[in-house]
């Protein structure tokens, strides 16, 4: 609940950022952070039911609901990983300038500090897979925030030179 609690928060403030400034980087992360949400809610709903135990309509339980929930989250990441290179394939056909960069920065930041302070409670818990998976997030944030700190840092010192807020 606390995965599908925190990425429900960062899939809108990553969607609302990432549309009003522009940034790809930014509606990829969001992209990334609704899979996960799609994935932590698959994955409770089959954990519960795999639990369930043998009845008169599944005579062997309910275990397979797990095998069909990694189906399932596999083609999610697919269509997630398409998104993305749709995305970046249509910024890089029709480029525009990165505004607020600052924004994106700050919501990145706040990105990974949520999705820190969540894996760290994980791993209490021990729901270690998901709190691995939410720390790598940690590091894919850290990445866009440093790229969107270099544009910004750009547009301050280099208000001219637009090249890499073209491109991310």
């Amino acid at each position: 609940m606390l995965s599908v609690a925190s990425n429900s928060f960062l899939v809108l403030f990553k969607v609302i950022v990432g549309i009003t400034i522009g940034s790809v980087s930014i509606i990829s992360e969001a992209i990334h952070s609704g899979v996960d949400l799609l994935a932590a809610i698959i994955a409770m709903f089959s954990v519960k039911t795999s639990s369930v135990p043998a009845d008169e309509q599944h005579p062997f339980g309910h275990g397979k609901i797990e095998n069909i929930s990694g189906f399932v989250e596999a083609l999610l990441i697919f269509v997630a990983a398409f998104w993305i290179i749709f995305e970046a394939l249509k910024k890089l056909m029709e480029p525009h300038e990165i505004t607020h960069a600052g924004l994106g920065v700050a919501v990145m930041f706040v990105s990974a500090v949520i999705n820190y302070f969540v894996s760290r409670r994980l791993f209490r818990v021990g729901k270690e897979a998901d709190a691995w998976h939410l720390r790598t997030d940690v590091y894919t944030s850290a990445g866009v925030m440093a790229g969107l700190g270099i544009i910004w840092i750009g547009h301050e010192f280099f208000p001219r030179t637009t090249l890499i807020g073209l491109i991310l």
